[in-house]
């Protein structure tokens, strides 16, 4: 499987990592684009790296543009997912366990809502939440950060090896 027949196809001159050199900044940005979709296949570490910090940039930047922003920080959330599920496949390690990281932030996000909407509602100093909610998030949101660390630490080990169920490793 090659560069070229993987993606949206945006990008066609994008040279091949080959010989463990890895990817330069700005054609790991552009594989990124290109697989934007894609959760098959692997992605080395030079690929991901940089792809993440050129999607950093851009939704830094997008989010300065009022509607069109939002459109260009979700396609780039979208593409920075698949692209840690492909390092994940580089590290040999399935791509499923984005699910409890997904979950775990869906959880806080559910749980920071209702004690928002509690104090919008009641006031501050009206009927006041119990300390156990706040509790909770506090739990939530370490549950979201131990789940981030996990993936992160994954993230940056090295190749599982030259060959693994997900396919060749991309520097060979």
């Amino acid at each position: 499987m090659s560069l070229d027949d993987i993606g949206l196809g945006l990008f066609n001159n994008i040279p091949n990592p080959g010989g463990g050199r890895g990817f330069e900044f700005f054609d790991a940005a552009k594989v990124g684009i290109n697989k934007a979709f894609t959760i098959k296949g692997r992605a080395c570490r030079s690929e991901f790296w940089y792809f993440y910090l050129a999607s950093t940039v851009i939704h830094f930047l997008a989010l300065m543009v009022p509607v069109l922003g939002w459109a260009v920080s979700l396609f780039f959330t979208i593409a920075c997912f698949t692209a840690t599920v492909r390092r994940l496949h580089d590290r040999g390690v399935s791509g499923l366990l984005m699910v409890p990281v997904l979950l775990s932030i869906a959880l806080f996000v559910i749980g920071f809502t209702v004690v928002m909407i509690h104090l919008i509602v009641n006031g501050v100093n009206g009927n006041s939440i119990s300390p156990g909610c706040f509790i909770v998030l506090i739990l939530l949101g370490g549950l979201t950060f131990v789940m981030h660390l996990i993936v992160f630490i994954i993230c940056v080990l090295p190749a599982d090896s030259d060959t693994n169920k997900y396919g060749t490793n991309p520097l060979l």
